[in-house]
């Protein structure tokens, strides 16, 4: 057997805001010049090739068949910044676009798998405040999808979405709810808890070493957590403070509202332990934690960690084209830092998606945000018909 075009499925989505709504079906909707699929490895998206110029400051970009430079330029132009870099995208043919940095900045590949242009696998088709009806896009570049409508409903609340998942009105839902006939997706996100030690109050590394990795400790210790005020990291943070106390330290909460944060965490870094929750997104570049220049008021190096040669790597992992050689460098700063022990790395988010099993060909496993988990929707199929 093999997938037949047809079929339709009505997903359920929660969404409190206008905004929500849009970042759940932008994928659906939107695509990009490469993308990640579900192991985030970089594929060719609208682009069927691209060449690194220039040692690294221009990108140039043949695009398949049916899709404009000129129509890609400005939208990347309006997209796209990087801190401290400028960047300008050109079409220099009508099927090349070309990417010029200021400087090198290699994480950029990153970059190029956001999905801003509206060439996604599904157009909208109508759209109120309860729904959205979504067709398929006949000449998408992949492939016309398989599944030829798509209906997404909108739920204000999580008990309405819940009860709509088990009367069955839906066929697909972010939940913890298991049902009949459905399959179980986990879909693992760039995001989680971290606590950071303030290497300037908690110097002793022996100390930070075994609190990592859950050691009973010597002595008397006690650590004042400073933790951003929401219930998931309060929640964290409770965690930690029982399991610190088995090791023999004693943890003090304290909350910090978001207002609060920037003057009390960023400015003046007051605090022992901080526990925040950090979302990677598309690129892997530990420059932003780690590199001496972050310990300043606006940099998230929150452990004042300074070490002469992870900067030096940290910069020249910027320059590095290969990606190879790129991740090798990442590999061995992990290792430093891992050694210096500065912080403690909570499992990744993971979002649980069930989908009526009559819907087939879904691969998922990681992803940045929760629409990821349509990056193979155009294989998705419900009907069926015998190999020819």
């Amino acid at each position: 057997m093999q997938p037949k075009p047809g079929g339709k499925f009505i997903e359920g989505i929660l969404a409190q805001t206008d905004r929500e709504v849009e970042k759940s079906f932008n994928s659906l909707v939107n695509f990009s010049l490469l993308y990640l699929d579900e192991n985030m490895t970089i594929q060719n998206g609208l682009a069927s090739s691209y060449e690194i110029l220039d040692g690294g400051k221009k990108y140039l970009f043949t695009l398949k068949n049916g899709i404009n430079a000129k129509e890609l330029a400005p939208i990347f132009n309006a997209h796209t910044k990087i801190k401290n870099n400028s960047i300008k995208a050109e079409s220099t043919d009508e099927n090349k676009l070309q990417i010029t940095l200021e400087k090198i900045y290699t994480p950029i590949i990153y970059y190029f798998t956001e999905p801003i242009y509206p060439y996604g696998p599904y157009k909208i088709a109508s759209k109120t405040s309860e729904s959205i009806e979504l067709i398929r896009n006949e000449k998408f570049i992949m492939h016309s999808p398989y599944i030829e409508k798509i209906k997404i409903k909108i739920y204000r609340n999580l008990n309405n979405l819940e009860k709509a998942y088990r009367s069955q009105e839906i066929d697909s839902a972010i939940t913890s709810l298991e049902r009949k006939n459905t399959n179980k997706y986990i879909l693992e996100l760039q995001k989680r808890a971290i606590l950071f030690f303030n290497l300037e109050q908690i110097q002793d590394k022996n100390v930070r070493t075994k609190l990592k990795n859950n050691q009973n400790i010597d002595g008397n210790l006690e650590i004042n957590l400073t933790v951003l005020d929401t219930p998931t990291l309060f929640e964290k943070a409770q965690k930690i403070k029982d399991q610190f106390a088995i090791l023999g330290a004693v943890v003090n909460i304290q909350t910090i509202s978001q207002n609060n944060f920037e003057d009390l965490v960023l400015l003046d870094r007051l605090y022992q332990a901080l526990l925040v929750g950090i979302d990677f997104g598309r690129n892997p570049d530990p420059y932003p934690f780690w590199h001496s220049s972050n310990i300043t008021a606006d940099g998230q190096n929150y452990s004042q960690y300074f070490n002469k040669k992870t900067d030096r790597m940290l910069e020249d992992s910027r320059l590095e084209i290969d990606n190879t050689k790129r991740q090798s460098i990442y590999t061995q700063i992990e290792n430093i830092i891992n050694n210096d022990s500065p912080v403690i790395e909570y499992d990744k988010e993971k979002v649980e998606y069930f989908v009526d099993n009559k819907i087939k060909g879904i691969l998922i496993n990681q992803g940045v945000a929760e629409s990821d988990r349509f990056s193979n929707v155009w294989d998705w199929y419900i009907k069926e018909e015998r190999k020819k």
